[in-house]
């Protein structure tokens, strides 16, 4: 251990090494003990050598750090093992301290420092670096684009070797708008997948097949170029779209629920009280979803959950799989549903980032989320403020390290979903292990 100390805001109380001031002379560390409640005990004894006035002013500076820790101030642990390593830190909850026995001699005592902390260290703050079809290993934010066709990428990636640490760690998300001064958002959803580097497929309208009336729709404003339109009649449950999925989802993606948002061409006006659910087939129904009203004026919509069946170790190779959107309509007469594209995000780890009243992401801003159980909120890089105009749902992406990860992201206006949008996404964190010698 080469130095060590206690912080709370910019009020910093050295321990060992440099910047302590007599009469500590230093400490030394103690093996720290699990709690029950998740957290470790971290044990010091301090080395006091000074007069009695000059103890005495040293424990009442450490009983007042540790009182403000009890009030509920957000304190913290520093340790450096080398000279030359990073600060890790950790964070303090509560904390005592007691003489050690037979220690007080005429020039000074010995103090046993108990501090209730997190059961891990955290170091420096990291940019991590991305991948996808704009970039490789880059950071400090890579480009994302509002789909996922010939025309551009909603995804990034990163290996396994990118992520330091042993354990996981919550990401921070910087979506920073600088690229279409053209849209704002309202809506943003993220979610990531674990175990794989590969961008999740997105499904198209235009490729199904269909139990009812089907057109494919030639259109260059469209996801891919086209959408699919299914048209029927009557109140009947009805399949309206299907999609034979050969070897899309393999490995690490069996047994995985998938979150699927659907996209309504650009003009297209859904009907009211329509309803929709997944099926999936492999020669006999295998999974249901739960059914889902759509709303009329939305153009992304998020759809039931979509969950792939799971593989075994024996045999990994699924057989194909049928997946069947089935809708109703609650009024007889004829009906239309246009499909452009529905995209799917990982569920792994997820958040949606929704604008309060009068709130949206306007270009030259900057979402951030600490993912440290605080709202998400905006920047001005140009002036550094912030605005708390958003809320995040979700328990937030975390890194893992050594695991390869992806996550997807899509935008929406509230009531439109451009596709001709882009912004960069930076990811930040702060590595995390257990022990520290």
């Amino acid at each position: 251990m080469h130095s060590i100390y206690l912080k709370i805001n910019q009020d910093v109380f050295s321990l060992h090494g440099e910047g302590i001031t007599p009469p500590l002379r230093g400490c030394s560390r103690q093996a720290s003990q699990p709690l029950s409640n998740g957290h470790c005990l971290e044990r010091l004894i301090l080395v006091i050598q000074g007069t009695p006035a000059q103890g005495r002013q040293i424990l009442a500076r450490l009983q007042s750090f540790l009182e403000r820790i009890r009030l509920g101030q957000n304190a913290t642990i520093h340790l450096q093992v080398e000279p030359r390593s990073d600060f890790y830190h950790s964070r303090l909850y509560r904390g005592d301290f007691t003489w050690v026995a037979d220690s007080v001699q005429v020039k000074g005592f010995g103090v046993q420092l108990e501090l209730e902390r997190d059961d891990f260290w955290e170091g420096a703050t990291h940019s991590l670096p991305l991948s996808n079809r704009h970039g490789t290993q880059v950071s400090g934010g890579l480009l994302v684009d509002n789909r996922a066709d010939g025309n551009g990428e909603n995804q990034v990636t990163w290996v396994s070797a990118e992520v330091l640490g042993e354990l996981p760690a919550p990401a921070q998300l910087f979506i920073i708008h600088d690229q279409d001064p053209t849209h704002s958002f309202r809506n943003i959803y993220a979610g990531m997948l674990r175990g794989i580097n590969d961008s999740l497929p997105v499904i198209e309208g235009e490729l199904a097949d269909s139990g009812v009336t089907f057109n494919v729709m030639l259109n260059p404003a469209s996801h891919g170029g086209s959408y699919g339109k299914a048209q029927w009649s009557g109140s009947a449950e009805v399949r309206l779209f299907s999609w034979t999925f050969s070897g899309v989802f393999s490995g690490s993606l069996t047994g995985l629920p998938l979150r699927p948002y659907l996209r309504f061409p650009t003009g297209f006006v859904c009907e009211q009280d329509m309803w929709l659910y997944w099926t999936l087939d492999q020669e006999g129904l295998i999974y249901q979803s739960e059914a889902i009203r759509l709303e009329t004026d939305r153009q992304l919509q998020a759809l039931p959950i979509l969950r792939l069946p799971a593989a075994c170790s024996a045999y990994e190779n699924l057989a194909d799989i049928q997946v069947n959107l089935y809708g109703k309509s609650v009024s007889t007469g004829q009906h239309t549903l246009s499909l452009d594209a529905v995209f799917l995000l990982g569920s792994d780890g997820f958040r949606h980032y929704q604008a309060l009243d009068g709130g949206q992401l306007n270009f030259g801003k900057t979402l951030v989320d600490l993912n440290d159980q605080s709202a998400p909120f905006l920047v001005n890089p140009q002036d550094q403020k912030m605005q708390r105009t958003f809320q995040s749902i979700g328990a937030g992406i975390w890194l893992t390290p050594y695991e390869h990860q992806s996550l997807g992201i899509i935008l929406d206006q509230g009531a439109d979903m451009p596709l001709d949008s882009s912004l960069r996404v930076e990811i930040r964190y702060q590595p995390r292990v257990r022990v520290l010698p």
